[in-house]
């Protein structure tokens, strides 16, 4: 893969990347470019994949969003465990019912365990 290639493919990755966390904090884009102090337009850019964001706006974003550029660029992907961090920012958006949902999961998962 050139480089032109690769850019475009890692600005897509990040963008999806920021959706994501916005799903998980519930928070709409035009909230995150108010608090990240960026325009909407710049955003959108971004989200698209159609921009090469700076360092500098990036972080802005990450700031708003609560997470270091490490997480910003970590894949989903990988096969790299999710950090504490991220789960703790997963969990942070589920609402009392999920939250419920996922402390019954996690215990039947925790008894199955021990059984094997």
């Amino acid at each position: 893969m050139d480089e032109r290639k690769a850019d475009v493919t890692e600005n897509a990755e990040i963008g999806n990347r920021i959706r994501l966390l916005c799903e998980y904090r519930k928070m709409s884009f035009q909230e995150l470019a108010r608090q990240a102090d960026i325009s909407q337009a710049v955003l959108y850019n971004i989200l698209s994949g159609n921009a090469n964001p700076r360092l500098s706006t990036l972080q802005l974003i990450c700031g708003a969003l609560d997470i270091s550029l490490e997480q910003l660029f970590s894949s989903k992907r990988s096969r790299e465990p999710v950090t504490a961090a991220e789960l703790k920012m997963m969990i942070k958006s589920l609402d009392e019912n999920e939250r419920q949902m996922l402390k019954m999961y996690l215990e039947l998962l925790y008894k199955i365990k021990k059984q094997l």
